[in-house]
């Protein structure tokens, strides 16, 4: 097994764990609430099992969220460095995006009788990265 997997992805892991042994305080404290008859001894299992199940899967799930962030930040950061270093850069406009599209005149709604079909739709300017147009 690779550690340094382990070593990288280690909140990943531990989300895993804390929310596999979250299902099992669940199960474990629906098993002693089905199995006993009276209140007081369900009750001991509803707040051990119930709550501290729900309690860690919480916090796996917290871990998870966490973690996909972290990622989503680095790829920003990993952006923003390219676009400095210049390796990135915005497209420069064309002549033809720099002219305003004209906006069709819209008739009222009492005036239309039937919907017909959009003819012609205005062109947007791409403000997508050069580099990133390049991959698509």
């Amino acid at each position: 097994m690779d550690v340094s997997w382990l070593r990288s992805q280690w909140d990943r892991v531990l989300a895993i764990g804390l929310t596999v042994a979250g299902a099992v305080c669940l199960l474990a404290g629906y098993a002693g609430v089905a199995d006993s008859k009276l209140l007081a001894e369900q009750t001991r299992y509803i707040t051990s099992g119930g709550l501290g199940g729900l309690f860690l899967l919480a916090l796996g799930v917290t871990l998870w969220v966490s973690a996909d962030l972290r990622d989503e930040w680095r790829k920003l950061d990993r952006i923003e460095r390219m676009l400095a270093g210049g390796v990135l850069r915005w497209a420069e406009p064309s002549a033809a995006a720099e002219t305003e599209p004209e906006v069709p005149d819209v008739p009222e709604v009492s005036e239309i009788t039937e919907i017909s079909e959009v003819s012609e739709i205005p062109e947007v300017r791409d403000r997508t990265p050069v580099a990133f147009r390049e991959l698509a």
